[in-house]
């Protein structure tokens, strides 16, 4: 402001998460417990703050800075820090390590959430680091090649982490970034050939490995009896969705108002979940994020939260394609952003994916320098 100048990002983007936004809001509103929807909801982070918080750290952290090293810097703390966050879980898995209060005795605990939710985390996190090593780093790099060595460890510790929570939807998150990151490599570096060198070769690797533990369903270390995550499948989540939509418009278009699953679930479950040791259990959640939207947002928020994802992928993707950046991290944070997508599309609303994706996001925008526009003005 001293200058005369005021800089920010003009991209659809904001718009496509302002729009959900809205109608998240108006879900609240008529729902049956507006200020639980809206604040107050314990049990799950879909409420709207959730959001509201996650587009303010993205349009924050994109206008923060124009100097794409500030960036960078913030990415590697990024993954440093939860490579840290990665040796204290395996310290505390392994009990060689733990911290003595009450609520740090259970064997999943993490700073992440469950132990489903942490491998998730680090599978995306694994992706960042992954793509860095695969990228070709020539005169433009900002950074010395020894940073290779710190991506190195670190993807070691969410490997093992990944090993022992075993969760096989984060085993295949890591495969279909790992597919993306090789074909990306295959179009942009040397299109119509793919050079068998040791990052190629680093990355099929990944991929073998990938395939390999999906087939391994048994835990590879049965000492550790990580409790066991239940959610209603996909169907039951679509057909609790249906139940909603039949209670009127409002309820088609809004749904019953967002962090109300637990309350269509109680509802409209199949009777037959009675007869059964889950009775009494209540699910706040369906079967993954995007599906229960379905029913707490309705339609309207449903083509919301689906259009705002596929502006962010496809805007983000158009701009790695055409080369309009010279920068190495614009596609590590891109995967990173595609990984944390599929999250959402097949697992339950966590807080700390949630905000990583408007971070990553945001972050996407000062390393590329993506629609950065400045208005001038005298002072």
């Amino acid at each position: 402001l001293s200058k005369g100048e005021i800089y920010f990002r003009n991209s659809i983007i904001f718009i496509g998460i302002a729009i959900f936004l809205l109608v998240s809001f108006a879900s609240a509103i008529f729902s049956a417990n507006p200020l639980h929807s809206m604040f107050f909801s314990d049990t799950t982070p879909e409420k709207v703050s959730t959001f509201l918080l996650g587009a303010v750290i993205m349009f924050l952290v994109s206008g923060i800075s124009r100097d794409q090293t500030y960036g960078i810097k913030a990415l590697f703390m990024l993954i440093f820090a939860s490579a840290l966050s990665g040796l204290y879980s395996l310290l505390h898995f392994f009990n060689i390590i733990r911290l003595p209060f009450e609520f740090t005795r259970s064997v999943d605990f993490n700073v992440i959430g469950t132990a489903n939710g942490l491998a998730l985390f680090y599978s995306a996190i694994l992706l960042i680091c992954l793509s860095s090593l695969a990228t070709e780093r020539g005169k433009t790099s900002l950074f010395p090649k020894s940073i290779n060595l710190a991506f190195l460890i670190a993807s070691l510790i969410f490997i093992f982490n990944l090993a022992v929570i075993n969760y096989q939807f984060a085993w295949i998150v890591l495969l279909l970034g790992s597919v993306f990151i090789l074909g990306l490599k295959f179009t942009l570096d040397q299109p119509g050939r793919l050079v068998l060198n040791k990052r190629t070769v680093f990355m099929l690797s990944i991929i073998v490995l990938s395939i390999l533990m999906i087939l391994i369903r048994t835990p590879l270390f049965k000492s550790m009896a990580f409790p066991i995550e239940i959610s209603p499948s996909a169907s039951a989540t679509i057909n609790i969705s249906k139940s909603v939509m039949k209670e009127g418009v409002k309820s088609m278009l809004l749904g019953s108002g967002p962090a109300t699953f637990g309350i269509d679930f109680g509802r409209y479950k199949d009777p037959s979940i009675n007869a059964t040791q889950f009775w009494s259990l209540r699910f706040n959640q369906g079967f993954s994020y995007v599906l229960t939207i379905l029913a707490t947002n309705g339609i309207l928020g449903f083509l919301a939260l689906v259009s705002f994802l596929g502006l962010l992928l496809f805007t983000f993707l158009k701009f790695i394609l055409e080369k309009r950046s010279d920068s190495l991290f614009t596609i590590p944070i891109f995967v990173g952003i595609l990984a944390l997508t599929l999250d959402l599309m097949i697992y339950r609303a966590n807080f700390s994916l949630i905000l990583l994706l408007f971070f990553l996001s945001g972050l996407f925008f000062v390393v590329s320098g993506l629609s950065d526009k400045k208005i001038e003005f005298k002072t």
